[in-house]
């Protein structure tokens, strides 16, 4: 395979941009379990009976996109608590945000237009986040950074955490009680799509709090036995499947955008921070942390690269599955070996296009 030696590369940080190891470990399983969700390229009819067995199969890994949005906001906090000009460090990231976010964009919305799709819907289709598989994320980061600054002094105060964590579960439980009534509402969400910002605040104060409470939370980690882990981590993913599985009786299986308008989405984020602040590189085999290393650096170009491979392959695999019919197990080993291959081709690409001088927009 053309990229395959690409995975042997160890990367070593610069010396003077210090890591801390469980976020990398936390950032190279969400983007292994956001790959998955992308990972079927063929059409939804050719397995409509699987649907719900393969929803609910992989719902513990919703965990994948609650944990990058706290890591972002984590990290976002960590670079200005240490800038003395905080509003100079947001804009930075700003700009550093929004080329990867154009690039991107164009990059699809190019593809789209090559493929004979009206101007206007492909406008429609940026500002909804639609673009490519995955592009609301970078839209709601948007949206984000440039008040991160005056949000972070509002949310440093004492009780902002559960005070934020309330209006974030109220915000939840209104969506829930207009999808239950049938409310025009639910109209407008749809129309509105996944980059609202009032699905994602919550882990703005969770990131800003786990930021400010590091040592204290790499402190409990390590006092935690890893069989309370395991079981947490087991309560956390059966919430995850039945929380979903009410999710798609109120919405009678159209789900989107609501897809982490979910009570545990909130829960698992700060238990995968829990789980992993103690962890340290040399627990885990070298093999190991070169695969963490490697997936942690590249997240941003397997996110953004998977989401336009897999639009591609899928018109691909639509093309050629016409109809045809799989049971359970065919259609779970398509998703596995689709998942494999979608995660190596998207690293492969974001290390090539690295190595091109792009490593900005995959980095």
């Amino acid at each position: 395979m053309k990229f395959q030696p690409t995975l042997q590369v160890s990367y070593q940080p610069p010396p003077t941009s210090p890591r801390l190891f469980p976020l990398d470990l936390l950032k190279a399983a969400s983007i292994t379990a956001v790959v998955s969700f992308h990972a079927l390229f063929v059409p939804r009819e050719t397995f409509a009976d699987q649907v719900l067995t393969l929803d609910l199969l992989f719902a513990p890994l919703k965990f994948c996109v609650p944990v990058l949005f706290t890591l972002s906001f984590f990290l976002l906090e960590r670079s200005l608590a240490r800038e003395t000009s905080a509003p100079r460090k947001a804009k930075k990231r700003l700009i550093r945000l929004m080329l990867p976010l154009v690039f991107w964009f164009t990059v699809a919305a190019g593809l789209k237009l090559l493929h004979n799709n009206a101007l206007l819907e492909v406008f429609q289709e940026v500002l909804r986040g639609g673009i490519f598989v995955g592009a609301y994320y970078l839209l709601v980061l948007g949206q984000y950074v440039p008040l991160f600054g005056w949000l972070r002094q509002k949310l440093h105060k004492d009780r902002a955490l559960g005070l934020t964590l309330l209006a974030q579960g109220a915000v939840f439980g209104l969506i829930y009680g207009a999808l239950a009534l049938g409310s025009p509402l639910i109209g407008l969400l749809r129309a509105l799509d996944r980059p609202l910002f009032i699905y994602w605040f919550g882990y703005l104060a969770l990131g800003i709090f786990l930021e400010r409470n590091w040592s204290r939370l790499v402190h409990l980690s390590t006092k935690t036995s890893w069989s309370t882990k395991a079981l947490l981590v087991f309560l956390t993913a059966l919430a995850l499947v039945l929380e979903l599985a009410g999710l798609r009786t109120l919405t009678k299986g159209e789900i989107p955008p609501f897809d982490y308008v979910l009570f545990s989405c909130l829960l698992s984020a700060g238990v995968g921070f829990g789980v992993v602040a103690s962890v340290q590189e040399e627990d885990l085999p070298p093999w190991l942390r070169r695969v963490v290393s490697l997936l942690a650096t590249y997240s941003l170009g397997i996110f953004c690269i998977n989401g336009l491979l897999s639009q591609i392959l899928l018109a691909v695999g639509s093309h050629l599955a016409v109809g045809w019919s799989f049971g359970l197990v065919a259609i779970l080993g398509i998703k596995l070996v689709g998942w494999g291959s979608l995660l190596a081709l998207s690293l492969g690409l974001a290390v090539l296009l690295d190595r091109l001088g792009l490593g900005v927009c995959v980095r």
